[in-house]
């Protein structure tokens, strides 16, 4: 499941590289460029994986073999879907590297608590 809180244009082209993966069609982009992140809820995110390795917890995840059997997929078991699609977001705005980026980031109230406790466990 592709979150809803992802920026329009990465959905965009998240969305279409899932599906032409799924399909079987994925020759046509470099999947090792993208890594997938699943919540506890099972929900899965899927981000540049430069985004993702913003995160040192990440990082040693997609380095360290014996910890996930594909390495392009990482377990978070103790992070919500939702709370995740707002980090996955943050990583992406971050990544940018730009002030505007970052301003396009916008955090509810609600989530605030549990989306600092998860940046602080991946390290972000």
């Amino acid at each position: 499941m592709l979150g809803a809180y992802l920026l329009q244009d990465q959905k965009k082209l998240v969305r279409t590289i899932y599906s032409s993966y799924k399909s079987g069609f994925h020759s046509q982009y470099n999947m090792s460029d993208y890594i997938t992140l699943i919540a506890s809820d099972g929900s899965r995110c899927i981000i540049p994986r430069s985004a993702g390795c913003l995160s040192a917890t990440i990082r040693a995840s997609l380095d360290n073999q014996f910890l996930a059997s594909n390495k392009d997929e990482v377990q978070l078991p103790s992070i919500s879907g939702v709370v995740l699609e707002k980090t996955a977001e943050y990583a992406i705005c971050a990544n940018e590297g730009t002030v505007e980026a970052l301003d396009r980031f916008t955090l509810p109230t609600e989530l605030a608590l549990e989306v600092l406790v998860a940046a602080d466990y991946l390290q972000l």
